[in-house]
């Protein structure tokens, strides 16, 4: 009896992650449809050429000094303040998130004003072979642009205490209402502001995003701060370094992919934009839900039942993340095609740059859907154990073959060679991980996670064979149709076969999509009208 109530429970805390997740997930809908409508408008203003090349070029800095600065907060943050709440000591965890909110603001924003007082040089620098022109460009957009790392980083970090809270719906939608506004902003503004339209909606999505969970953290508001000189912060300092240090050259991957860009004809870089832009919609989709649902209840668990609570955890989340992003990249990849006709090509976006995008959407689907997924989980579980070195060393040895790796691929193959760079050294860097966590867990069931994978992936197969079966024979249909019929084909017959196989993450799939919602509300219905 006690197996079983324990059994129960253990099932309980999953399907309330799969809910949280659902959150998420809703609130991902939103950024998706949101997301979609700015990049549509993006493409059908400025294609993919001179302006979007500038425009990716300056964007990549903030970017990379966010990544740097601000990766380790939440992870470090979280667990901190979960571990003061469990303890009752809620004014100390609030005292907590007060001083790292005034810490991170002023820091970041000197760094946003030395940034924009030298954007030129640091354009000439990150990126030497555009032409002065594109140069010039760059160099306004980024003086603009760099005003966005502050306000990110304080939405970092509200949005970090909001999931701890176990608030997840508004802080998913949050980048949806920036890319409102983004959208508005390039509306108004791109007639009289051509191009720098871009840098300034970026702006404006930046501040509309933060203040999504900016607003109620201000709210509940702290009492007083830490001392500087309090072992906790410093504490948190030394957890950080590892992130800020490693991090350094961990994310030069995207610099580094500029500069070698730098070099490639006209277009080549928005090539690589675009085809990110169609993973990023993915991820805003189902890529941030289950690691963002997941990271409260590991550090819950392990703080409760150590190992054995952190294990549990973290192989739900895992086999749920691969069966969720596996049959993405497959159907994704199918439709890849009409997807980037239905998305893109219009206005100043033309049928040449379609193929040309199409070409490296399942490469880049790989490394920043797929890959990406498994890592956030993978390093989520060392994060809830206060290992936050392990994961940075790692990311910075696999990110120094990256340099030179993408040098000989765009050598090689050009645009296709930089996008195949990233899955490869991800890939090593989540074999490495993998193993060294399998090494750090022993109770970690590695050989059942593995035939997992090769299920979610045979699987995942059989969807992608049916949606290409799909776009073939209704090639001469508008692309939107073509996708969602093959949508409709590939999805339940993958869910169709996952449930007879591994039924526990097939409802927990169904969860977090809201499909379980959907029928049993459905019967609920038919019952009500059976009895009427």
């Amino acid at each position: 009896m006690g197996g079983d109530g324990a059994l129960s429970r253990a099932a309980f805390s999953n399907a309330t992650v799969a809910r949280s997740a659902f959150k998420v997930t809703l609130g991902g809908l939103f950024r998706l449809i949101a997301g979609i409508s700015k990049q549509a408008i993006i493409a059908y203003i400025f294609g993919a050429g001179i302006e979007m090349d500038a425009y990716l070029t300056a964007f990549v800095i903030p970017i990379y000094l966010r990544t740097v600065l601000l990766t380790g907060l939440s992870y470090v943050l979280v667990p901190a303040f979960i571990q003061l709440e469990t303890a009752e000591r809620e004014d100390d965890a609030w005292a907590l998130v007060g001083t790292f909110f005034w810490l991170t603001g002023g820091l970041l924003t000197v760094i946003a004003i030395g940034g924009s007082l030298f954007a030129a040089d640091i354009i000439a620098l990150a990126a030497p072979g555009l032409s002065p022109g594109k140069a010039d460009l760059a160099a306004r957009m980024l003086a603009v642009l760099m005003f966005s790392v502050p306000l990110a980083g304080l939405g970092s970090l509200t949005r970090g205490i909001q999931n701890a809270r176990n608030h997840f719906f508004w802080p998913a939608t949050s980048t949806g209402i920036g890319a409102i506004g983004n959208v508005m902003v390039l509306l108004v503004l791109y007639r009289s502001a051509g191009p720098l339209s871009l840098a300034w909606g970026y702006l404006v999505a930046a501040a509309l995003q933060a203040c999504v969970t900016l607003i109620p953290v201000l709210r509940h508001g702290w009492t007083r701060l830490m001392s500087l000189r309090d072992s906790r912060v410093h504490e948190m300092v030394r957890l950080m370094l590892p992130f800020v240090f490693f991090g350094l050259l961990t994310y030069s991957t995207s610099l580094f992919e500029r500069y070698y860009a730098s070099g490639l004809p006209d277009g080549d870089l928005s090539y690589l934009g675009y085809a990110s832009k169609i993973s990023e919609i993915m991820m805003a989709l189902i890529g941030a839900g289950i690691a963002t649902a997941i990271f409260p209840a590991m550090a819950r668990a392990y703080a409760e039942k150590g190992e054995a609570g952190l294990v549990e955890k973290a192989e739900y989340g895992f086999r749920l993340t691969l069966a969720v992003a596996m049959p993405a990249l497959a159907i994704v990849s199918a439709v890849s095609v009409p997807l980037v006709t239905f998305l893109f090509e219009r206005g100043a976006f033309q049928h040449t740059a379609t193929l040309s995008v199409s070409r490296i959407v399942p490469i880049v689907m790989i490394g920043a859907v797929v890959f990406q997924m498994v890592s956030n989980l993978i390093n989520r579980t060392y994060y809830a154990t206060r290992d936050t070195h392990t994961v940075s060393i790692v990311a910075a040895v696999t990110s120094g073959l990256y340099i030179l790796l993408a040098k000989v691929l765009v050598d090689t193959w050009g645009y296709v060679g930089l996008a195949r760079a990233r899955p490869l050294c991800g890939g090593l860097a989540l074999l490495v991980l993998s193993w060294l966590l399998a090494r750090k867990l022993r109770s970690l069931h590695t050989v059942k996670l593995f035939r997992d994978t090769l299920m979610y992936g045979v699987v995942s197969l059989v969807a992608f064979l049916a949606a290409r079966l799909v776009t073939n024979a209704l090639a001469l249909l508008p692309a939107l149709l073509q996708s969602l019929v093959a949508l409709l084909v590939a999805g339940p017959l993958y869910l169709a076969i996952l449930f007879r196989m591994d039924r526990e993450i097939a409802v927990s799939v169904l969860e977090m999509t809201g499909v379980r919602r959907i029928v049993v509300r459905a019967r609920a219905a038919l019952r009500l009208i059976a009895e009427g």
